[in-house]
C-alpha cells in the first residue's frame, strides 16, 4: 500500500513537471517540414522557450539612464486646427506621451527595450533552422501557444550549428511558409501581409544554436517587434469645464499604413513596403471622461528621415453632446519596432483681435482660401481670392496663383478702369450674413490695440516656379489669434484686359468697407508690411484680399 502511494504521488509530480515544461516551452502539435529525413530522424528535437516580446526604443542622441528609465528626445508639440465655425477652431495639440517605463541593460545605452506583452493562448509562431556552415535551409515547425505538443519539436541532425529563426504575427494567424523562406539564410525573405488586420504585427528572433541528441530547448527567446505600434489618447480637459467630457469617438482612422512588406532574415529591418491602406483604430466603450485611449494598432511605415511626420489621424469626437471633427495631417512620425503613444489635447481657439478694448472675432481664413488646418502659418493655400472694392467678381486663389499676368474672359464682371461708384456690396455678408468687412477706423484701431509680429520669410521671389512674386511664406500676426498672409494685390491693364500680381511676399492689402471721401476713385484699406501695418487709400479697381469680421 505504501509502495502504491509512492508510485501515485510520484506520477502526479512527474505530470506537473511535464505540464510546466510544456507551458514554458510553448510547444504545439502543428505542421513541420523536415529536409534530409534519413539523417534527421531520431537525432535532435528542438522546442522554444518563448519568454515574451519587446519593442525597440532609442532617443537618437545622448541618453541619460537611471533605474529603469531613459530620457528620450521627443519631437516637438505640433498643433492642427479644424474649423468648427468661420471664426472658431478646434485645436488638436499633438505630442508624444513620455510615460512609458524603459528597461535598460547595465549602464547607459543609446538603445533600450520596452517589455511588450507575452503571446497569448492560441497565438502562433514559427521556428526555422538554417545551417551555420553554408546557410542552407534545414527545416521548420509551427507552434501554437498553449497547445500541448505530442510529437516533439523541430527534428534536426544533432551536433550541427544552426541559425534559429523564430517569428510570429502576435496573433492566432500565421501564413503558410513560402519558397522565399526555404532558401539560404542570407537570401531568405518573409513576405509580410497584415491582411487588413491592425493587430497583425511582425515579431522576430534569431540566434545560433547547436542541438544535441534528444530533446533540446532554444532558451530565453524574446521576440522583437519590427513594426511600429501606435496608441492614441484624446484629451478634452482644456475645453470649457462642465461640458468637456468625451462620450464617444467614432470613425477614427490612421492614414499611412502599408499592408505588405518584405523582411530579410539576415537584415534587421523591413523594406519594400506596398499597398497603402487606412487603419481603423477603435476606442471601445469607455465611461464619460476627459481622456479616452484607443486600442493599440500596428502601423507598417517608416519616417525617412526619422523626423518626418507621415501618419495622419481623423476622428469624430463627441464632447459635451456635440460631435467635433479632428483632423491631424501628417502629425505622427513612425519608427519600426517602436511603441509610441500619441496624445491629442483638444482646445477651442477663436480667431480675432482686440478692437476698442474688446476681443472681436474674425474669420480664420481669407475669403476664398483653402481651409488647410494651419491658419496661423503662411502658405499659398491660405492666400485666398482677390476682390475689387465693393464688387463680387473675383480672381480666385487658383487663378491668382496660376500666372503672374492673368487674362480675363469678357463678361467676367471685373472692371478694367477706375470706377467712381460708391455703391458697396459686402463680399463678407454675401458669403455669410453673420460677417462683414471692417471699416477704416476699425482696422486703424486694431493696428494700435494689438501686438504685431512678422511670420515666415519675407521678400519678392521673381523666379520661384517661373511666376513672379511667388513667395507665399510670409505674413503678419496681429495679436495672438489673427494672421494675415502677404498676398500682394492685382493691378489692371485697361489696354488688354489683364491683371498683374504685385508685391506678394512683401506686403498685403486688405479692403475696408469705407470709401475715400477725398478721392472719388479710391477706398481705404489696411496694408501689412515688414514694418507693421497702416491704413491707406487706393484705386477701387485694385484686386485685394478680404478678411471678414463677425458682426
Amino acid at each position: 500500500m505504501k509502495m502504491k502511494s509512492k508510485d501515485y504521488y510520484g506520477a502526479i509530480l512527474l505530470f506537473l513537471i511535464l505540464s510546466i515544461s510544456s507551458c514554458r516551452s510553448q510547444n504545439s502539435e502543428s505542421s513541420e517540414n523536415i529536409t534530409d529525413l534519413q539523417n534527421n530522424i531520431g537525432d535532435a528535437s528542438v522546442v522554444v522557450n518563448l519568454l515574451g516580446s519587446e519593442f525597440s526604443d532609442s532617443d537618437g542622441n545622448n541618453p541619460q539612464a537611471s533605474t529603469n528609465k531613459l530620457l528620450k528626445n521627443q519631437p516637438s508639440t505640433e498643433t492642427f486646427y479644424t474649423l468648427t465655425s468661420p471664426s472658431t477652431l478646434l485645436a488638436a495639440e499633438v505630442s508624444v506621451e513620455n510615460s512609458i517605463p524603459i528597461n535598460t541593460s547595465a549602464g547607459i545605452s543609446p538603445v533600450a527595450v520596452i517589455v511588450g506583452p507575452p503571446l497569448d493562448l492560441n497565438h502562433k509562431f514559427r521556428l526555422i533552422a538554417y545551417r551555420d556552415s553554408d546557410g542552407g535551409y534545414a527545416g521548420y515547425k509551427d507552434f501554437t501557444v498553449g497547445t500541448p505538443n505530442t510529437n516533439g519539436g523541430l527534428r534536426l541532425p544533432k551536433n550541427v550549428a544552426y541559425k534559429m529563426v523564430v517569428y510570429s504575427y502576435g496573433t492566432n494567424y500565421l501564413p503558410n511558409i513560402t519558397a522565399s523562406e526555404m532558401t539560404s539564410f542570407n537570401l531568405a525573405i518573409h513576405n509580410y501581409d497584415s491582411m487588413g488586420n491592425s493587430q497583425n504585427g511582425f515579431l522576430y528572433f534569431v540566434q545560433s544554436f547547436t542541438p544535441v541528441e534528444g530533446d533540446n530547448t532554444l532558451p530565453s527567446v524574446i521576440l522583437r517587434h519590427k513594426i511600429a505600434q501606435v496608441t492614441t489618447k484624446i484629451n478634452s480637459s482644456a475645453l470649457p469645464a462642465g461640458s468637456n467630457n468625451i462620450t464617444a469617438v467614432s470613425s477614427a482612422i490612421l492614414t499611412g499604413h502599408n499592408r505588405k512588406a518584405e523582411f530579410k532574415f539576415s537584415e534587421p529591418f523591413i523594406k519594400n513596403r506596398s499597398m497603402p491602406e487606412n487603419v481603423t483604430t477603435t476606442f471601445g466603450p469607455q465611461s464619460p471622461s476627459t481622456e479616452w485611449i484607443s486600442n493599440p494598432v500596428f502601423i507598417n511605415a517608416e519616417s525617412s528621415p526619422e523626423t518626418n511626420k507621415i501618419i495622419s489621424f481623423t476622428a469624430n469626437v463627441t464632447v459635451g453632446g456635440v460631435s467635433k471633427p479632428i483632423t491631424v495631417t501628417n502629425g505622427f512620425r513612425i519608427k519600426p519596432g517602436f511603441l509610441t503613444t500619441y496624445k491629442i489635447k483638444l482646445k477651442e481657439v477663436r480667431c480675432g483681435a482686440i478692437l476698442n478694448g474688446t476681443f472681436r472675432e474674425f474669420m480664420c481664413y481669407n475669403l476664398g482660401a483653402t481651409e488647410n488646418g494651419k491658419p496661423f502659418e503662411p502658405a499659398k493655400e491660405i492666400h485666398g481670392a482677390k476682390y475689387q472694392w465693393g464688387q463680387f467678381p473675383v480672381i480666385t486663389q487658383l487663378q491668382d496663383q496660376s500666372a503672374s499676368t492673368f487674362y480675363h474672359q469678357a463678361g467676367s464682371g471685373w472692371s478694367f478702369s477706375d470706377f467712381t461708384s460708391i455703391i458697396f456690396q459686402d463680399p463678407c455678408t454675401a458669403n455669410n450674413s453673420d460677417y462683414r468687412l471692417p471699416t477704416r477706423d476699425e482696422w486703424g484701431n486694431i493696428i494700435i490695440s494689438n501686438s504685431k509680429q512678422t511670420v515666415g520669410t519675407w521678400g519678392n521671389d521673381p523666379f520661384n516656379t517661373g511666376i513672379q512674386h511667388a513667395n507665399y511664406g510670409s505674413g503678419l500676426k496681429i495679436g495672438d489669434f489673427l494672421m494675415l498672409p502677404t498676398a500682394g494685390d492685382r493691378s489692371y491693364n485697361s489696354n488688354n484686359s489683364t491683371t498683374t500680381i504685385r508685391n506678394r511676399g512683401i506686403n498685403g492689402g486688405y479692403w475696408s468697407s469705407t470709401y475715400d471721401s477725398n478721392n472719388n476713385t479710391n477706398s481705404h484699406h489696411m496694408v501689412i508690411a515688414t514694418n507693421g501695418a497702416f491704413v491707406s487709400s487706393t484705386f477701387r479697381s485694385i484686386g485685394m484680399s478680404v478678411r471678414c469680421m463677425k458682426k
